[in-house]
């Protein structure tokens, strides 16, 4: 690593089948629902265990949840092809800088782009509270920019490692805040 000035690494951020495959067993059970309540309401025999179904409250409340699970649905699509939080950590001794970029919603911020120098660092910070943990860069100032989350992108040994390799290609320390 001596000669390489520019570590860079990318971020899935939605674009993961995790999520279409979790997006698509959604919309299964929203068409079941939605299947369910439009028989309840057309007085139709299913051919299910639970027999009939009465339409005022329990095929109302599921048709209900049918229109929020395709409305999720097609939420968690739209953030997969839309590639949203999809970016890249850059970082850059050749620049003296620091680019943590993500893709956002569609508009005028669609792409979100911050810079820091590598001055400015004052460490690596890994934080192993209760909850999920991340890691941060800790800048001058007192100043934590948290740009890895455990779950997120990869397990939490994995990312500790990126941390290790991302401490020693800046030659900066590695801090563990417990």
């Amino acid at each position: 690593m001596e000669n390489v000035f520019i570590y860079r690494y990318t971020v899935l951020g939605s674009k993961k089948i995790s999520n279409l495959i979790f997006a698509i067993f959604i919309f299964l059970g929203s068409i079941f629902f939605l299947k369910a309540s439009i028989f309840s309401f057309l007085d139709l025999k299913t051919n299910s265990l639970n027999g009939n179904i009465v339409f005022f409250p329990q095929g109302l409340v599921m048709g209900f949840y049918s229109l929020l699970g395709l409305l999720f649905t097609f939420y968690s699509l739209l953030t997969f092809f839309l590639k949203i939080g999809f970016g890249y950590n850059e970082f850059n001794k050749k620049e003296n800088v620091i680019r943590i970029f993500r893709w956002g919603f569609p508009g005028k911020n669609r792409r979100i782009e911050a810079c820091y120098s590598i001055n400015d660092i004052k460490s690596i910070k890994i934080s192993s509270n209760t909850g999920p943990k991340n890691i941060s860069i800790s800048l001058k100032g007192d100043i934590d920019i948290p740009f890895i989350r455990e779950g997120f992108s990869d397990s939490f040994s994995n990312i500790e490692e990126q941390a290790i390799d991302i401490a020693s290609f800046l030659g900066i320390p590695l801090v563990y805040n417990q």
